[in-house]
């Protein structure tokens, strides 16, 4: 089965979830930020914003996943059917 990818959407979560942990304590935005806590609050408040503008992609597929603890990602364009 050339070309499918089967995966599960707590793994995207797990990985979205690392991904903003790690973004907190790397980034320079929060490096004065004592609190993890209310980092975590400011970085989500700005997702919200950010999403408040974005538009979805209408011409085919595509998915970009990168963990940016470990560096690894992939990504999928022309996606049918369902992911598992």
């Amino acid at each position: 089965m050339q070309g499918i990818l089967i995966t599960d959407d707590y793994s995207y979560l797990d990985m979205i979830e690392r991904n903003i942990r790690y973004k907190i304590q790397q980034s320079p935005d929060y490096a004065e930020v004592q609190d993890f806590e209310a980092g975590l609050r400011d970085f989500k408040t700005r997702v919200a914003n950010y999403e408040k503008v974005y538009e979805t992609v209408e011409e085919g597929s595509y998915i970009k996943m990168i963990d940016m603890a470990s560096g690894r990602g992939g990504q999928i364009q022309e996606k049918r059917g369902y992911a598992l």
